[in-house]
């Protein structure tokens, strides 16, 4: 989805959890407000994204490519809705979009 869709779907849907698989560092320099950060590339992702089974999420990445390896690791029978954010974090700020990032 665009982040124009995503904006949307967090404004009606509050139970839509956003899971930030970047880096624990790509998260810390700013993130979607409400964000949950499990790094995919973590070997513990599976076990850790356990955690947010049952409840609908909101993929993304910094760009794309390592939310969309994400997304056959989201078993499908364990969460009712995954929406993918095409572009990740990036498109959503070149979107202008709100993010939380760390004081200065």
């Amino acid at each position: 989805m665009t982040p124009a869709e995503a904006e949307k779907l967090l404004a009606t849907r509050k139970d839509v959890v956003v899971l930030d698989v970047r880096t624990p560092e790509e998260f810390a320099a700013g993130h979607l407000k409400g964000a949950k950060n499990i790094d995919v590339l973590d070997d513990s992702f599976a076990k850790n994204v356990a955690a947010l089974e049952g409840k609908p999420l909101l993929v993304h990445c910094a760009s794309g490519g390592r939310s969309a390896q994400a997304l056959p690791l989201l078993d499908p029978t364990k969460f009712s809705q995954v929406f993918h954010l095409n572009g990740g974090y990036k498109a959503w700020t070149d979107a202008g979009k709100p993010t939380v990032k760390p004081a200065k």
